[in-house]
């Protein structure tokens, strides 16, 4: 068991890796995007529900801009 837990550990890292497309830098992907997606997007249905969006224009532009 000593010996094969490195191995997994090893295995699991490897396989978890991945690249992002856009800067090509490697990323580890503990939770598929499968799975990531449908969750955020209920949070962030929460969180708009807990309060209302900012009315001030700059800061609501620059959310926009950086969030995407």
């Amino acid at each position: 068991m000593k010996k094969i837990f490195p191995l997994l550990a090893i295995a699991a890292f490897i396989f978890g890796c991945a690249s992002v497309a856009v800067t090509g830098r490697k990323q580890l992907n503990l939770v598929s995007n499968a799975e990531i997606l449908p969750m955020a997007a209920t949070q962030y249905q929460e969180v708009l529900q807990k309060g209302p969006i900012s009315a001030d224009e700059q800061n609501t532009a620059m959310i926009k801009r950086v969030g995407g």
